[in-house]
């Protein structure tokens, strides 16, 4: 299988997991990596959203 697709499939898997906890630029930031075909970024944003957001509670 193909690593960016695999890449791209990851970031599909995390982001219900990180939007939640994400603020508008986060998000923004995500979309936009991926868009630009760099989905290793925003799996990057999504996984340190997402343990920001289990270290507060």
């Amino acid at each position: 299988m193909n690593m960016m697709k695999l890449c791209y499939d990851m970031a599909e898997k995390l982001r219900p997991y990180a939007e939640p906890n994400m603020d508008k630029h986060s998000k923004e930031a995500a979309n936009s990596a991926i868009r630009a075909g760099e989905p290793s970024i925003a799996i990057d944003i999504y996984l340190s959203r997402r343990m920001d957001a289990q270290e507060c509670t």
